[in-house]
């Protein structure tokens, strides 16, 4: 109790909200003593509003904490949308921005796919996990797809669209 009182009473002034962020990753906490804390972080930039649903076999279930669950075989490829931004408006394209995506804990017949849109009225389509946005790019669209003939068992999806490209699975944020 003594031990307990006295920790309480050197953190009692200390507001962990109390914090200054910078645009990318870092953030800035005042301690009591007036030096500065500081920390990396992941932001989250995609904000996917799927919500449960089963496409050619495979049940993808909306979990509350940003995460999906996959169930099922696929009879056919099974993909899910997960955001399609054509204007840009959730996520800021910036020319030559380096972003990650990260979703899936183990590699298997399943992925994120990433689509931009161009000014041109094309598309782009990203086949690895670290991409610049191309000039021009108007918006992005992020698609989970299940491959046919693929059997998903409980399968945790943390899907995360990050400018932290050491970002990993285990790093995700809602």
């Amino acid at each position: 109790k003594v031990v307990t009182k006295e920790i309480n009473k050197l953190y009692s002034d200390i507001s962990f909200n109390d914090h200054d962020t910078a645009t990318f990753g870092t953030s800035f906490t005042d301690a009591e003593d007036g030096n500065m804390i500081v920390t990396d972080w992941t932001k989250n930039l995609l904000n996917p509003t799927l919500g449960t649903t089963t496409i050619n076999g495979v049940t993808c279930t909306a979990n509350s904490d940003g995460t999906y669950t996959l169930n099922g075989t696929a009879t056919d490829k099974a993909n899910f949308i997960l955001i399609n931004d054509s204007t840009a408006a959730t996520v800021q394209m910036i020319d030559g921005k380096t972003f990650k995506v990260t979703g899936f804990k183990e590699t298997g017949n399943y992925r994120l796919e990433c689509t931009a849109w161009l000014p041109t009225g094309g598309t782009y389509v990203f086949d690895s996990r670290i991409w610049n946005v191309p000039n021009g790019a108007k918006g992005l669209r992020i698609d989970l797809s299940v491959l046919s003939g693929t059997t998903v068992n409980n399968l945790v999806v943390k899907p995360m669209l990050t400018t932290d490209l050491s970002a990993t699975y285990d790093d995700f944020v809602p």
